[in-house]
């Protein structure tokens, strides 16, 4: 009996060392999960079924564009509901509504004694305001540019997955700067994202702008809008279609009612909620890890097939840059051309002959330009863009020159290659990451062999300059 007591002295103390308590918790957290994935599964079936019975999948704006899709489904629609002359015969409805969401609050400006053209909204006659998609600024085209004579201009800068282009936001800034010039008009700069995550093109402009989310204002706005237009039930149904489509762009694809008993199911186990920033740094850590194992197996892949691919540059955690060897580079005149694979959170990948890594930006972008002005010269150059295109019509992105170029024409001259990182999707996870690296390779096999395929074609009809 006394060695029987000793050893349950011995676990006593060792449940009340830091090791045991983690041990506890752990063991606490487990079980609690497996009880939740259980009701979770029994949520998620009468959720389906209830889909399928009020026919709840059903969405026009899906079936027509993909949900990431900005300019063509996000940016159109948005100014199509905030112009007053538009065919919704709702007048300035949306926009007044708007213009009350950003009132209720949007993210402050990094300076905090920077002026606040928010407050000053009270002032703008929506009534008599115009709006157009895709303005030319002279410094590029402003996704939608809202503007009132007397009080000044609303632009918004829309971004889902195109990356963010050289010093976007401070040239945007410039211009509007210029276009008020005086101080007799305002201007508001809206930088739209998933997340109301900051620019990273500001420059010193930084107190020039203010951060919007779909997730944060467009959501609020769209609550605000769907109550006024109850009794107008085809406009109501756009907008609730549309909403569905924002919850599922920002990650809250699900129904209010499937929140809403998610939520309490949630509250059923206070030890989960207690580790959530845990759970949270968990899951990072596997896409992290999961990436890891993308890039690894990419080199490996494309190694076998003799193409050079180095190691990741980190931009930072979110912003990654894959380069290709010397040996697969392309010359163009004096220009250096370099196969790049680019992948950004939440904006997908690309990959393409990018004019990067030749000094700074400035002799960057002139480089780009100088192959712009070739290709717009150049038959050799138009006959292989056109064979590229239809070699690869879906996920081929080109623009071609025009008298006033953008940015990213100037860093991927040529144009680029677009994929989803569907991958890195909880959905994708939650299917493939406990288990072995196979569904890995056949996911990197994918990406090769359409990259493989594009390097092959563009090198065999290169022309030689």
């Amino acid at each position: 009996m006394t060695e029987l007591n000793a050893a349950f002295v011995a676990v006593d103390a060792h449940f009340h060392t830091e090791a045991g308590r983690e041990a506890v918790r752990l063991t606490g957290i487990a079980d609690s999960m497996r009880r939740m994935e259980t009701s979770l599964v029994a949520l998620e079936a009468r959720h389906e079924a209830r889909l399928s019975a009020t026919k709840g999948r059903f969405n026009l704006f899906t079936i027509l564009r993909r949900k990431e899709d900005e300019v063509p489904l996000h940016s159109r629609w948005l100014a199509f509901l905030l112009n007053p002359a538009e065919k919704h015969d709702c007048r300035a409805l949306f926009l007044k509504e708007f213009i009350a969401t950003l009132r209720q609050g949007v993210q402050p400006h990094d300076d905090a004694d920077a002026p606040d053209m928010v407050e000053k909204l009270d002032s703008f006659d929506c009534d008599a305001a115009t709006v157009r998609c895709e303005q030319w600024c002279g410094e590029g085209r402003m996704d939608i540019f809202i503007e009132s004579p007397r009080w000044g201009i609303i632009a918004i800068e829309n971004k889902i997955d195109a990356p963010e282009q050289p010093k976007q936001i401070k040239r945007y800034a410039t211009a509007l700067i210029a276009k008020c010039a005086g101080g007799s008009r305002n201007f508001l700069l809206l930088y739209l994202t998933r997340d109301g995550r900051p620019s990273e093109q500001a420059g010193e402009h930084t107190d020039k702008y203010h951060r919007i989310s779909y997730h944060g204002q467009i959501l609020k706005w769209l609550t605000r809008c769907l109550r006024e237009t109850y009794l107008f039930p085809n406009i109501n149904h756009a907008l609730q279609q549309y909403a569905i489509v924002v919850r599922q762009l920002t990650g809250g694809g699900s129904s209010d009612e499937f929140m809403k008993e998610l939520t309490e199911l949630l509250t059923q186990y206070p030890l989960l909620i207690a580790n959530m920033q845990q759970l949270a740094a968990a899951h990072a850590e596997i896409r992290r890890s999961y990436w890891q194992q993308f890039h690894c197996e990419l080199q490996k892949q494309f190694r076998q097939h003799g193409i050079e691919c180095f190691d990741p540059n980190w931009g930072n955690q979110n912003h990654i840059q894959i380069k290709f060897g010397p040996k697969h580079h392309l010359r163009m005149g004096g220009d250096e051309l370099r196969w790049m694979l680019e992948r950004k959170d939440g904006e997908g990948m690309w990959f393409g002959l990018a004019a990067h890594d030749i000094g700074n930006d400035t002799e960057i972008i002139a480089c780009g330009e100088r192959v712009r002005v070739l290709l717009g010269t150049s038959a050799e150059l138009k006959d292989l863009v056109a064979e590229i295109e239809s070699r690869f019509p879906s996920n081929f992105y080109f623009v071609w020159p025009t008298a006033k170029p953008n940015e990213w024409s100037a860093w991927w001259p040529l144009g680029n290659l677009q994929f989803s990182d569907d991958f890195l999707s909880d959905n994708y996870l939650a299917k493939h990451a406990a288990k072995n690296s196979a569904p890995i390779a056949e996911q990197v096999k994918a990406y090769c062999d359409t990259i493989r395929d594009f390097m092959e074609t563009t090198t065999k009809l290169w022309p030689k300059f």
